[in-house]
């Protein structure tokens, strides 16, 4: 898990120079710039995660019946998954978190997470680099839904003055 990890820290620092470099001859504002290698540096670093770090055997295998793999798994007392699937829920909270710095719009968090998921499990599939899985779809949204709700949130207790 660390070299996964070193791996997904080291594409992010890569995305992020140029996206720098960039910014600066484009003559970016400091937020504006910092937002967006930020962003470029997320996005590579779950591309690496989940696409080049993917699995290491080519094969095709996929799921598109939702829940059933979480269902098996505890059944057989595989709690295993139920973290996993607390990590793919969370590695998509900063997408939600975007998404509302960007716009304040829940349907197109919703979307833009769903898509950026679809677009890695359709990878996956087409490169045989890890799982087609319509769960990893469904805790991938959620985790953006949960990004976005949390800076809402944030911003409406920092309106009210309790933070």
């Amino acid at each position: 898990m660390r070299n996964y990890l070193l791996s997904a820290a080291v594409c992010g620092l890569m995305a992020a120079l140029p996206t720098l470099i960039i910014c600066i001859i484009k003559r970016y504002k400091a937020l504006q710039a910092l937002y967006i290698v930020l962003f470029v540096s997320y996005i590579a670093a779950v591309i690496c995660l989940t696409i080049i770090c993917g699995g290491k055997e080519p094969i095709r295998r996929y799921n598109f019946i939702p829940f059933v793999t979480i269902i098996s798994n505890l059944k057989r007392h595989n709690y295993f998954y139920a973290v996993r699937i607390l990590e793919i829920t969370m590695m998509f909270i900063p997408m939600g978190v975007f998404t509302e710095l960007k716009r304040k719009d829940l349907g197109f968090s919703v979307i833009v997470g769903f898509l950026f998921s679809l677009m890695i499990e359709v990878t996956q599939l087409i490169t045989m680099r890890g799982v087609f899985d319509i769960d990893d779809l469904i805790f991938n949204t959620l985790g953006t839904i949960i990004g976005f709700l949390l800076v809402s949130l944030y911003r409406k207790r920092c309106a009210r003055g309790k933070l």
